[in-house]
């Protein structure tokens, strides 16, 4: 009878500890071979405006930060939390102690301290600050990683700044929306590092976390320093009655959003309604539209962060839910602007369900109760009435629903056959047994 190789080694420790040495030296040998390839190192060339925070008001009550001496800093070797965490950056002295300087979410920490290896690496002699981890979901960066860079540029506005970047990623592959969020915040492409090797820093600056997820609200002073930026952005507002934000794209690529948007745009935009597509314009574009805006209306996602870039803004925030009873980032938007809804119009939800049988929510698909959907809008000015075609909608619904089922069934780690199973009765007990 033939012998597995693979199952011999998995039931062999030695042979299992020698794989893994293998492995992680193949990892290493490809990640030096990828650091010398053209454009591993490729920076924007910038010639947007940058936020200048000398310019900034000097009253703002920004609370001190530390200052560590002589600290090493290694790349990131490893995710964890589901890889919405990785380690890297600072070996920080004293770390289960230093409460400055720990990553938070949902009330909790979720990083680890950092390993030194054996190379210390050159010497930074400038002081620098540092910036967190370079994350590459927009989301994510902006909801919980680059909240520490407003107060500490405001007190260090011409330092550079250190990121680490995920285990295995080049500079060059940092993605287009870092660098126009760091701008905004006012880092140039030229004051940004990253720790690709071993360094030490002669005076390394960090400061708290100012905003997380979870409920925690953002306290006044960080609104303070964000209600700075439109001016020292030299931000020019777009005005508009009312504003939608939607999620297109996100379904045929098995990722949650609301079945439908495209007939819902559709009539929207014939109402007289705005319309920003976040794929498609710049961050300062977003900017000038969501600061000029009377009711800003978003599909549930990650475009709601990007509201977090700015302060307050006298407007009203509608959320349109694509998860029942989500009221996402509602701590951090709700002191931002005059009056904040979640709207209540989902009918069905469908979700796909991991191995161990947990639902992986924010990729569910929502399906909305159009005569809600209308009556909300209506409520807030909005008449589709005169619009809306109901044949279009379901047309679209249909069509949505069975691209987001056929992508969601060809993920890796879902439950394949518990899925379906899962999609088949909820699509049923909506009316679209027949997909």
């Amino acid at each position: 009878m033939p012998v597995d190789p693979f199952l011999l080694i998995r039931r062999s420790p030695p042979l299992l500890g020698l794989a893994r040495t293998a492995r992680g030296l193949v990892r290493r040998i490809r990640r030096a071979w990828r650091r010398c390839l053209p454009g591993a190192r490729r920076r924007p060339v910038w010639t947007e405006p940058v936020a200048d925070w000398r310019e900034a008001r000097p009253d703002i009550m920004v609370p001190p930060g530390l200052a560590v001496a002589d600290i090493r800093l290694v790349p990131a070797k490893r995710f964890s939390n589901r890889n919405l965490m990785f380690d890297g950056g600072p070996v920080w002295p004293d770390f289960e102690n230093m409460p400055m300087v720990r990553h938070r979410a949902h009330g909790k920490c979720h990083d680890v301290n950092a390993h030194p290896g054996w190379r210390r690496g050159p010497r930074l002699n400038e002081p620098v600050i540092w910036g967190g981890r370079c994350f590459f979901h927009f989301g994510h960066l902006v909801a919980e990683h680059v909240s520490r860079l407003p107060p500490a540029l405001y007190r260090h506005p011409e330092a550079r700044v250190l990121f680490t970047l995920p285990p295995g990623k080049m500079i060059g592959e940092v993605p287009a929306f870092f660098w126009t969020v760091m701008a905004w915040l006012g880092l140039h492409p030229d004051r940004i590092g990253f720790v690709t090797s071993p360094c030490v820093a002669a005076r390394l600056h960090v400061y708290p976390q100012a905003e997380t997820l979870g409920l925690d609200p953002p306290e006044p002073w960080y609104l303070d320093l964000l209600d700075e930026l439109p001016r020292l952005n030299r931000l020019e507002r777009i005005e508009s009655q009312a504003l939608y934000v939607p999620r297109l794209g996100e379904l045929a690529r098995g990722n949650g959003a609301s079945a439908g948007e495209t007939a819902l745009i559709a009539a929207l935009r014939q109402a007289g309604v705005a319309i920003l597509d976040c794929r498609r314009e710049s961050i300062r574009r977003q900017m000038t539209l969501y600061a000029g805006a009377k009711l800003l209306i978003f599909a549930e996602g990650s475009a709601m962060h990007g509201r977090q870039l700015l302060g307050r803004v006298d407007q009203k925030i509608l959320v349109l839910r694509r998860r029942p009873r989500s009221t996402l980032a509602r701590a951090h938007l709700t002191p931002r602007c005059r009056e904040l809804e979640y709207a209540p119009v989902i009918r069905g939800f469908a979700r796909p369900l991991r191995r161990d049988g947990n639902e992986i929510g924010p990729r569910g698909i929502a399906f909305h109760d159009a005569d809600k959907l209308l009556a909300i809008l209506a409520r807030h000015g909005i008449d589709l009435t005169p619009h809306w075609r109901p044949g279009d909608y379901r047309a679209a619904v249909r069509k949505d629903a069975r691209a987001w089922r056929e992508a969601v069934l060809k993920q890796r780690d879902i439950d394949g056959d518990r899925t379906e199973e899962h999609i088949r009765n909820e699509f049923n007990r909506i009316g679209l047994a027949d997909l």
